[in-house]
């Protein structure tokens, strides 16, 4: 089995097992940046008004939704685990950002097979991944 299986089958898991433990998503009021959380925040994106944003490896996309929030962006929250998907879509329902049209859109696949809808991201950001911000 290939290691990008290995890793979604372990992130599903992981999910699961909060799904059936009914596991709160803790709301966060920044984005913290890798396991010890002493990033830059949220202001390393910039003015993210407006934007659409990618939110790669989402999990249960509070990152996402709290940009969506906090700044009005639209945010593509994508993981390829289901499960962490599922869980995302159970807690936020419906994120409506600041304005007409801003939302949180969790998906669940894979970077090199989704297609934009009408155009790619204007920012993109993996919060346990400092160097892939674009």
């Amino acid at each position: 089995m290939d290691i990008e299986r290995q890793t979604r089958l372990a992130w599903d898991a992981y999910g699961n097992h909060h799904l059936r433990r009914d596991t709160p998503v803790t709301e966060v009021d920044q984005i913290t940046w890798g396991p010890a959380a002493n990033g830059p925040g949220d202001s390393i994106l910039g003015d993210l008004r407006g934007l659409r944003v990618l939110d790669l490896g989402c999990g249960p996309a509070r990152h996402a939704a709290h940009l969506a929030r906090t700044y009005g962006a639209h945010l593509d929250a994508v993981d390829a685990s289901l499960s962490q998907i599922e869980r995302a879509r159970a807690r936020y329902p419906d994120v409506p950002g600041t304005g007409p049209g801003n939302r949180l859109s969790p998906q669940s696949g894979d970077l090199a097979r989704l297609r934009p809808r009408d155009r790619g991201p204007d920012r993109g950001h993996t919060p346990s991944r400092k160097d892939h911000i674009s």
